[in-house]
């Protein structure tokens, strides 16, 4: 079509029409190319348009002058992005700023042979490959020319080269993401994914990138993890749930998985964007219905999942299980599950396992039918570290500890294994045996526990321990079997002064099953020498680096925390001495070749006398076992009295420093019976120091000093401890 006046402007003719998808900036660089001129830029500030900015909608304002038909202006405003304060209205569509882009080019070089005309959803950053043709599409040409809408027409570089014979490399996958995009832009009537209804084009591309971020924390790449994303988007929410679901079992293990949200999918602030629509939300909602069934979410969601959850509450256990929280926290300690205050969660699996140990759950009363031992000899066993029992579980009455039944066979079982023989004449049975010793039947079944005793046979007519019989030439009364205290067994107090550790902290020790104990009595329990030597070569009290972590004692946690060392134990009430660690990790951490107390231990007659004597006494002191590098320590059970023994020549020297800026008390208490303590012990010596400290020592060298040591220590056990009481 040709007008009058051949000067006339914006065009002199315009006998092209807008192609599909054509956006107002392309149909314009078109014409400007048919009108025989060859920058775009120039041409639109001929016309009074702004030649050096290219505006879409005052472009698109300049063309609907023109003499077009009705459909080609509709088609062209449709296509063309017009900015307005919440990013870019395509027709009835919507993009964001950051999801489109006009000021270079890119094409694909198949479409632009058939069709010489630029389709508008080149512009949409996330549209990569073509649909049609499978190619990448292109930003530059062959000869490097990165391409501007500068240049007139479409099919020509800057160069001139022809960007219909550019090479396009071949796609890694499908396109259904981009035909999504051409179906949307070009509003093609036909089905569209459930989330994607009603949704505008750029809060569905959203999600499509939400979830490719999240499929590319297993190593994706970008384009395979775009291509899954799509399709998990592609059918409904159940198809979605199914292949969230997939993807979370073949990346991650089932501990894995119930770390929760954040873990599996990332942090949100991090993988979704600012705006997040309706569907963006929906797509969250999924992804932790799937995580729920599959891991584990965050109490704080569990309503939000309740139909999906695969794991149920405490609150939820107890309810089920008909018990108070403490008793539902006592079973799962008593499983050594690891589960903490802030991760109490339980499958199906678990809660069957509960139920099943429920229901054969015995009373203390009820142990003497399988174990043959009465109430009160079967806590010695407990006592011991044999059995444990669980508290807090009792459904009816009696209301107490609680034992089950199979580890309490399996008790049993152990006593009996491998015994075939039955039950002679000359054979005793166990109560028997225990009268012939003068101990109680508790203490002969701890002997053949720890194999210092081997039955003989078995009573068939007897059940449990009872049934275990021994030969009489074995056990004659004069206690070939000793069961009472052996040389190596240590008192709570020795293995304070050995460890350094309080005894409170050595108490949970033996109650947590880390230390072996020894039932002695019904008041007096033993620690075995060897479980303490073991511990002791691979733990030790954090108070032993303290110098290394160059720290207070109260803030030798912290210290601990911010050089990386893991605690092994740590006492609920935080007493001091009671924050231990493991020494490999202590010496790892801080760069020691050896730990700070490592060193010979030597042991001396006389200090093993001098212990003797010390254990005799009527009051309480920690004596460490030996000397090591020199030194031993000894010290009340409080700490209210400590000091040190060195080595000397032909024995020790008990040393005891008192500073009135470490403790104004304990050193008024001494300092106000000076004058009686030197009439009372005038082998002490005395000597002042700087700011009123003062150092009493005393020698022992030879056995019949032991007494004066003894006097110095129940002096001050008198004067600082018994004050007290």
């Amino acid at each position: 079509m040709r007008i009058d006046n051949i000067a006339a402007r914006p065009f002199s003719n315009w006998r092209i029409k807008p192609a599909a998808g054509e956006p107002s900036y392309g149909y314009f660089a078109r014409l400007v190319e048919n009108e025989g001129h060859g920058s775009t830029r120039i041409y639109a500030n001929e016309i009074g348009l702004n030649g050096t900015s290219l505006n879409p909608s005052q472009i698109l304002e300049a063309l609907l002058h023109l003499g077009l038909d009705e459909r080609s202006k509709s088609n062209l405003a449709r296509v063309t992005p017009i900015q307005d304060e919440n990013g870019y209205r395509l027709g009835s569509d919507r993009l964001r700023l950051r999801q489109i882009s006009y000021v270079s080019r890119r094409f694909c070089p198949a479409c632009l042979a058939e069709e010489a005309a630029h389709r508008i959803w080149w512009d949409v950053l996330s549209f990569e490959v073509c649909p049609h043709h499978l190619t990448q599409l292109r930003d530059k040409s062959d000869g490097g020319d990165k391409l501007q809408w500068s240049k007139a027409g479409v099919t020509l570089s800057a160069s001139g080269e022809d960007l219909t014979r550019t090479k396009a490399d071949a796609a890694q996958r499908e396109a259904g993401f981009e035909a999504f995009i051409i179906h949307r832009l070009r509003d093609d009537q036909g089905p569209e994914p459930e989330l994607a209804q009603g949704a505008m084009l750029a809060d569905f591309i959203d999600c499509v990138l939400f979830l490719a971020k999240v499929f590319q924390r297993a190593g994706e790449s970008a384009d395979a993890s775009k291509h899954r994303a799509y399709r998990a988007l592609s059918a409904g929410k159940h198809h979605l749930l199914l292949s969230l679901q997939t993807w979370l079992t073949d990346t991650y293990t089932l501990e894995q998985r119930k770390r929760g949200f954040t873990y599996a999918f990332g942090h949100l602030g991090d993988t979704a964007p600012s705006e997040r629509s309706a569907a963006l939300w929906a797509c969250i909602a999924v992804m932790r219905n799937a995580l729920a069934s599959v891991g584990r979410v965050s109490r704080i969601l569990r309503q939000e999942v309740f139909d999906q959850r695969r794991e149920i509450t405490l609150a939820e256990a107890c309810a089920e299980l008909g018990l108070k929280e403490y008793g539902v926290k006592n079973l799962i300690k008593h499983f050594d599950l690891g589960l903490d205050r802030y991760n109490y969660y339980f499958d199906a699996s678990l809660m069957k396992r509960m139920k099943d140990t429920l229901d054969e759950l015995l009373p203390l009363s009820q142990t003497p039918d399988l174990t043959g031992l009465k109430p009160h000899e079967f806590s010695r066993l407990q006592k011991a570290g044999y059995i444990r029992p669980i508290m807090g579980v009792s459904q009816s009455a009696p209301v107490g500890r609680r034992y089950v039944a199979s580890e309490v066979n399996a008790l049993v079982a152990r006593t009996t294994a491998g015994i075939t023989e039955l039950a002679a004449r000359e054979h005793v049975h166990l109560r028997l045996h225990a009268r012939r010793l003068n101990c109680e039947p508790a203490d002969i079944v701890i002997a053949v526990l720890e194999g210092r005793l081997t039955p003989t046979s078995i009573d068939p007519v007897r059940t449990g321990f009872a049934s275990l019989c021994f030969a009489i030439q074995d056990a004659p009364t004069g206690y070939a079997v000793s069961l009472q205290r052996r040389v190596d067994d240590m008192t709570f107090s020795e293995v304070a002064a050995f460890t350094g550790l309080a005894i409170q902290t050595v108490a949970i020790l033996v109650t947590l099953g880390v230390l072996v104990a020894i039932p002695i009595s019904t008041t007096v329990t033993l620690v075995r020498r060897s479980s303490v030597e073991n511990f002791h070569a691979e733990y030790a009290s954090a108070q032993v680096y303290r110098r290394f972590l160059g720290c207070s004692p109260s803030n030798v946690r912290v210290a601990l925390k911010e050089h990386g060392i893991p605690v092994f134990f740590d006492p609920a009430k935080g007493a001091k001495y009671g924050t231990i660690v493991r020494r490999t990790d202590a010496r790892a951490a801080l760069g020691l070749q050896t730990c700070p107390d490592a060193g010979s231990a030597t042991e001396m007659p006389i200090w093993a006398d001098f212990k003797t004597a010390i254990r005799s006494a009527r009051f309480s002191m920690n004596v460490q076992s030996a000397f090591i590098n020199g030194e031993a320590r000894i010290a009340s059970p409080t700490n209210k009295i400590s000091l040190k023994a060195f080595e000397a020549d032909c024995g020790f020297r008990l040393v005891l420093r008192l500073s009135p800026a470490q403790s104004r008390r304990r050193y008024n208490q001494v300092i106000q019976h000076v004058e009686a303590i030197k009439q009372e012990m005038p082998w002490l010596l005395w000597q002042d120091g700087s700011y009123g400290e003062v150092t009493i020592s005393c020698d022992i060298n030879e056995v019949h000093h032991i007494e004066r040591g003894r006097l110095f220590l129940a002096r001050l056990h008198e004067l600082c401890v018994k004050s007290d009481g």
